[in-house]
């Protein structure tokens, strides 16, 4: 994933987990919520923008089949 992630937000995801374990280290449970509030939206909006770019990777729109091969959904039943 890190090729589909631009540098500034991994940069900035980095930074978020480097200051949410310093408040781990600390005990600091009101920068810990702060923190993990933060990281949460941003891992969001990038995880957002990853799945948009592979939705759209074959140029259709439509979400692409990673071995191209046709699924069949079926259930059975294990006789014993």
């Amino acid at each position: 994933m890190g090729d589909k992630v631009s540098a500034a937000d991994k940069s900035r995801v980095e930074g978020l987990v480097k200051d949410l374990r310093e408040a781990i280290n600390q005990d600091n449970f009101e920068q810990i919520k702060s923190i993990s509030s933060e990281l949460q939206q941003v891992l969001m909006q990038v995880g957002s923008a990853v799945y948009a770019h592979a939705g759209t990777a074959n140029g259709s729109g439509e979400p692409q089949s990673s071995r191209g091969e046709d699924v069949i959904d079926a259930d059975f039943v294990e006789n014993k």
